[in-house]
């Protein structure tokens, strides 16, 4: 008889609306490729038969960001041994009308864009690693007020940081360029 031993197992969220499936799929995978998951019907995908460890799970998908996420059996509940992981939208998801977005690109000064700038909300928590054309994207949900500024914070090694207030409208996509000097 043969059987196999669920190691772990991986249910990837909208992080954008938790409560719906995700838009278009995702792949997971180990770092290293040890080892395939088997997708069950509940949309987790399990890894199995795998020893005791510390595994990279990496997330890639069209509409959201690529993730790398630790997982140590150790401290899996053995009975549950399952996780979450919210996929953050990109620039590609498809935000319903009426969101509070702020996008924006992160530019040398010829106006390049700058790949592998941290553009962070420290109030808010959020950070987004702008992509190879500079470009970065946040969402917000449940804005208290009818507007709110918001602090942006940019760095990127060889360039000097850049702090930047900026407005955030309710309902409203905002855009921005920031230019970053090199150091």
């Amino acid at each position: 008889m043969l059987t196999t031993r669920l190691t772990f197992a991986v249910l990837p969220r909208d992080g954008f609306a938790p409560q719906k499936g995700l838009t278009g799929g995702c792949q997971i995978s180990l770092a290293g490729g040890e080892a395939a998951p088997v997708m069950n019907r509940s949309g987790h995908y399990c890894f199995v038969d795998l020893p005791a460890g510390d595994y990279t799970v990496v997330t890639s998908a069209k509409y959201y960001l690529d993730q790398e996420v630790a997982v140590s059996t150790a401290l899996l509940d053995p009975k549950s041994p399952a996780i979450a992981i919210d996929l953050e939208p990109s620039l590609a998801y498809p935000f319903p009308p009426g969101t509070t977005l702020l996008k924006g690109r992160i530019v040398d000064p010829a106006g390049n864009g700058v790949s592998g700038a941290q553009v962070e909300i420290q109030s808010f928590g959020r950070r987004f690693v702008s992509d190879e054309h500079g470009m970065f994207l946040f969402y917000f949900k449940g804005l208290d007020q009818e507007e709110e500024r918001i602090r942006l914070e940019v760095s990127k090694v060889g360039f000097r940081d850049k702090h930047r207030n900026v407005d955030i409208e309710r309902g409203v996509t905002g855009f921005i360029e920031i230019t970053l000097r090199p150091d």
